[in-house]
């Protein structure tokens, strides 16, 4: 379309092209080929972020949500400026000259599949799923509804339970704490207890029990809950008469 817009010949600019010697191309006597020092560099850099991930301590997946597969870095690392921060420490220790920039760091750990521990508030799977779109509001509605049934049974039970008529308590268990709990960079590559707290609250006289325990007492599963609901039922509700 350009030739016959300036009247040239499509043979002319053929050998135009041909015969010339200015810029990169393909008669270029100059051709760009890859900095082997460079790569090597680059793949060294990758290579120490790998390392550094890989030494410190991290969290099964099973402490954040069932469904997640990630592996993530123990709650004491709040934050991605943090993380660097280590590394770049990390780096200074092993003798790297140069650092990885922030950017590759967080690329590798989301190649590695593991993300930083930032506990939330608790929120079902609806409600989440309705944030999104994913939730028609009928049934959105409907679990609105439903929750409000239940608090309002909550409201009557501590009534009751002020009343002398019944017992009322609540449950919950903490996000994972990490012991020890120090913000000392030698022991963020030291392996730690996962410690579980288990509360059992009594509505009416806003009295708390706590059973605490770490990951080599027990597990999380439910026969661990039924045993410390049985102990709170054979032990501290017999107080309350």
């Amino acid at each position: 379309m350009f030739l016959n817009t300036l009247g040239i010949g499509e043979w002319a600019m053929h050998a135009w092209v041909k015969n010339d010697k200015m810029g990169f191309h393909e008669n270029s006597s100059t051709k760009t080929t890859p900095n082997r020092r460079n790569t090597d560099r680059y793949y060294d850099r990758r290579q120490s972020c790998t390392d550094f991930l890989a030494a410190i301590p991290k969290l099964p997946s099973h402490y954040c949500r069932s469904s997640s597969t990630c592996m993530y870095l123990e709650p004491i690392i709040g934050n991605k400026m943090e993380l660097y921060r280590l590394y770049c420490e990390y780096c200074v220790t092993n003798n790297i000259e140069i650092p990885a920039s922030r950017r590759v760091l967080m690329e590798e750990m989301q190649e590695l599949n593991i993300k930083l521990f930032q506990p939330k508030k608790d929120k079902c799977d609806i409600c989440s799923a309705h944030e999104v779109g994913n939730v028609n509001e009928d049934d959105y509605n409907n679990h609105v509804r439903k929750k409000e049934e239940a608090r309002d049974e909550k409201i009557k039970d501590k009534t009751e339970a002020e009343n002398g008529e019944c017992n009322c308590i609540s449950i919950d268990l903490q996000a994972v704490l990490i012991a020890p709990r120090l913000q000392t960079s030698s022991l963020y590559y030291k392996q730690k207890l996962a410690v579980h707290n288990f509360t059992v609250f009594d509505m009416v006289s806003t009295q708390a029990v706590c059973y605490v325990f770490d990951e080599c007492q027990a597990d999380l599963t439910a026969n661990v809950f039924a045993s410390c609901l049985t102990d709170y039922i054979k032990h501290e509700l017999p107080k309350k008469t």
